[in-house]
């Protein structure tokens, strides 16, 4: 009798999992919510909240991350800041890009038209080629110029040769 009577009391004082309930939800800010009863839930919550089965008997509790929209985090700051950085440096190769391409368009102009005005040759075809070597001598001038800015911006080698290879379209006069 004392057995059974020490068997029983056993059985009582373990605790048991599957007789507990808990319940979880995600708020409209996006938060998560766990529970063991539905008054410990937000109100927004209510009609929402699933029943979660535990698999054990250990509830393994994560702290909330902290809101990246809040100021004052040095981690997110320096994120940020890399972040602007990247930026920069893709509209900075962006930009010298463009400018590369604008040269190679002027040149390839500038030598159509001086090619032109030999083909048709008068009297105003000399003050077209002389137009025209004018523009392919700003040209060049100014190819120099951007592959100076292109050795001191900071970019990827990818992006300096891809810059480099359009430059290579304008032959030195």
């Amino acid at each position: 009798m004392k057995k059974v009577l020490l068997a029983i009391l056993l059985l009582l004082l373990i605790p048991s999992v599957g007789w507990v309930k808990n319940y979880s939800c995600r708020d409209s800010k996006g938060q998560w919510h766990f529970a063991d009863n539905l008054q410990g839930l937000p109100e927004e919550c209510l009609g929402q909240e699933k029943e979660i089965k535990l698999q054990s008997d250990k509830l393994i509790i994560v702290p909330a991350a902290p809101d990246p929209q809040k100021p004052g985090g040095k981690f997110q700051d320096s994120v940020r800041a890399a972040e602007r950085e990247q930026q920069e440096k893709e509209s900075a190769a962006r930009e010298l890009k463009l400018q590369a391409e604008s040269l190679v368009e002027r040149h390839r102009q500038a030598v159509q038209l001086k090619r032109q005005a030999k083909r048709r040759w008068s009297y105003e075809s000399r003050t077209t080629i002389k137009q025209a070597d004018d523009e392919l001598q700003q040209v060049e001038k100014e190819r120099r110029q951007l592959l100076d800015e292109l050795n001191s911006a900071r970019l990827t080698t990818a992006e300096r040769r891809q810059i480099r290879d359009l430059l290579e379209g304008i032959a030195a006069q």
